[in-house]
């Protein structure tokens, strides 16, 4: 009876290996599927910024310009989004938030605006990586176009941190912000910005809420479940 069952016995390693072996050259080719699909995404997205810049100079009227320029914005941030994601699956969302300060530093620096960011290692859903990604692009050009009017420069601080079962995302400044206990009224009647923002947070079943800050500027705070909570 022993005899009988040598031969299966004798190859079952090399099956198990060979499965092994398969089952990493289909997570292999997977990843690299993945990585030309968001290759991809990404020309899409640099494809229609095109086509909005072209179209923009053509537009005339200010509300319509504003429009196209935060459609634009929106397509540059998940352009870079996607090829980020592209370059490494594995980032995180503080590796996320500390390239789109790197960019936004860029922008705003020959405006005298610092950007800084103070965030502790937190686990979100990876679908709420994009979606907060986006977020995060609203409130800075919100601070950026509003909160230094006079044009003397000043602080923007990203921050991520655990809060008990949730991620807390704040981004605040040191400009001129809101008058406290005002920012309950914008949130819900104010910019298309900040009522997308919160429509976003609520999708991820989390919430936003934005203020003047304890020291003057303005703090805005989304807080959302972290991931396996």
């Amino acid at each position: 009876m022993a005899e009988a069952y040598r031969p299966l016995l004798n190859n079952a390693p090399v099956d198990i290996a060979v499965g092994h072996r398969s089952k990493r050259g289909m997570m292999f080719e997977a990843d690299v599927r993945n990585a030309e699909m968001r290759h991809r995404l990404f020309n899409c997205f640099e494809v229609i910024n095109s086509l909005v810049t072209m179209r923009l100079r053509g537009v005339k009227a200010p509300a319509a310009r504003q429009e196209l320029e935060w459609f634009r914005d929106v397509l540059r941030t998940m352009g870079a989004l996607e090829q980020g994601l592209a370059q490494s699956d594995d980032q995180s969302l503080v590796q996320h938030i500390t390239h789109a300060a790197n960019a936004w530093l860029r922008v705003a620096e020959a405006d005298h605006i610092d950007v800084v960011v103070d965030c502790q290692p937190v686990h979100v859903p990876p679908r709420a990586t994009r979606t907060l990604s986006l977020i995060l692009h609203e409130l800075i050009s919100n601070c950026v176009k509003h909160a230094f009017p006079d044009g003397d420069g000043g602080r923007i601080t990203i921050a991520l941190r655990p809060d008990g079962t949730n991620a807390e995302l704040l981004v605040s400044d040191d400009g001129r912000g809101f008058k406290r206990g005002d920012g309950a009224a914008a949130a819900r009647h104010g910019s298309m910005g900040l009522s997308l923002i919160a429509r976003m947070a609520r999708g991820l079943g989390g919430t936003f809420d934005i203020d003047g800050g304890p020291r003057g500027g303005t703090v805005a705070r989304v807080t959302l479940p972290r991931d396996g909570h």
